[in-house]
């Protein structure tokens, strides 16, 4: 759960659209803060390729595999 009590649902294949589509009705429902493990430039391509609303950084925290501290925790985690 994150501080603001909505529950952070992280995406370890956030390059594929399906889960891209996921995410945009888990956004649309309003029922998690989707974090999704990507490079930013394919996701972007992804989404717009597929019409989707998202944004990184509005509609879900984005970690790049390539070029984030994070990654190492989350796939450890995961």
């Amino acid at each position: 759960m994150s501080t603001d009590g909505v529950a952070r649902v992280v995406y370890a294949e956030g390059e594929d659209e399906r889960v891209l589509r996921a995410v945009q009705v888990v956004r649309d429902e309003g029922l998690a803060q989707p974090v999704l493990i990507g490079r930013p430039e394919v996701i972007r391509m992804r989404i717009e390729r597929a019409g989707l609303r998202l944004a990184a950084g509005r509609d879900f925290e984005l970690v790049d595999p390539e070029n984030d501290p994070r990654f190492r925790a989350y796939w450890e985690t995961y």
